[in-house]
């Protein structure tokens, strides 16, 4: 399971993110929640995700399914 690595604003780094689209698809887990959150598939998934604020500033970790 990977952290989601963010810069001082937040955001999610360029590698970050280009690694989590390499590895669709993936869990997404919210905080310290046990279960995952969600499964993204695609990469259209993954920017429809990562879109809105509330997951995007929640979802703390993913793995590769």
């Amino acid at each position: 399971m990977k952290k989601i690595v963010r810069d001082e604003k937040l955001n999610i780094l360029d590698e970050c993110f280009e690694d989590m689209r390499n590895s669709l698809p993936i869990r997404v887990w919210v905080n310290d929640d046990e279960k995952p959150h969600r499964i993204i598939s695609t990469p259209q998934e993954l920017d429809d995700y990562f879109y809105g604020a509330l997951p995007y500033c929640l979802t703390t970790r993913y793995e590769k399914v």
